[in-house]
């Protein structure tokens, strides 16, 4: 179970770049669009491998370190509702906060 959640955890992690490269690209136009669909995806994958990821750099003590994991993965939830796709935007925040808890959870077990 803990293999299927993690695994879980790393679509969401790949879904997050996509999200956020979709938002860039769609939040301005021309060559603006380009550059923020590169830059987005870029700064989160940043801040998640210094704060956020298993192997982090300066990791935050727990549970810290959970809730910022679960907050930076929420962005995700929060740009596709920006873009209109709030069913989407809602399963997306929905599975991320469930999958967020049994993380948690189940590194004390």
């Amino acid at each position: 179970m803990k293999a299927i959640n993690l695994l879980l955890r790393f679509i969401l992690e790949l879904a997050a770049l996509a999200a956020l490269g979709f938002w860039g690209l769609h939040a301005a136009a021309g060559t603006a669009g380009i550059a923020l669909c590169i830059a987005a995806p870029l700064l989160f994958a940043v801040v998640w491998g210094l704060f956020a990821a298993h192997k982090a750099k300066f990791p935050p003590p727990q549970p810290w370190k959970a809730v910022l994991g679960a907050v930076l993965l929420e962005v995700t939830a929060v740009v596709l509702a920006l873009e209109g796709q709030d069913l989407w935007a809602g399963l997306i925040a929905i599975g991320i906060l469930a999958n967020s808890m049994t993380v948690y959870l189940q590194r004390y077990q």
